[in-house]
């Protein structure tokens, strides 16, 4: 028996558990936008990319909830800031959007 070999490495999913939750995150937003996903809620299929940081949340929190029961906590921890990060940058542009159009109204 030869003592000198090395365990067989980590799967790369669990080396990088950062890569994997905003990689997830990116695909999916990807889909939404490229139409695959779209009417996945009540609005209609071309305003869902406009209000990403919204409907979001039908297609996260699902995989969130995959990645808990996996394990995968610091997977599902990249996943959640980057949803958050998708939220407040949709949230900050539909403000200077609002704002925009106020301005023209005046």
């Amino acid at each position: 028996m030869d003592l000198t070999t090395e365990p067989p490495a980590a799967p790369w999913a669990e080396r990088h558990p950062i890569l994997v939750g905003l990689g997830a995150l990116l695909v999916l937003h990807a889909l939404l936008i490229l139409g695959p996903l779209q009417g996945v809620t009540s609005l209609k299929g071309r305003a869902e990319p406009l209000f990403i940081g919204v409907v979001q949340l039908w297609y996260v929190l699902p995989l969130g909830v995959g990645f808990f029961f996996a394990g995968w906590r610091r997977t599902l921890k990249a996943l959640a800031i980057g949803a958050l990060a998708t939220f407040l940058l949709n949230l900050a542009a539909c403000a200077v959007f609002i704002g925009l159009l106020s301005k023209i109204g005046k």
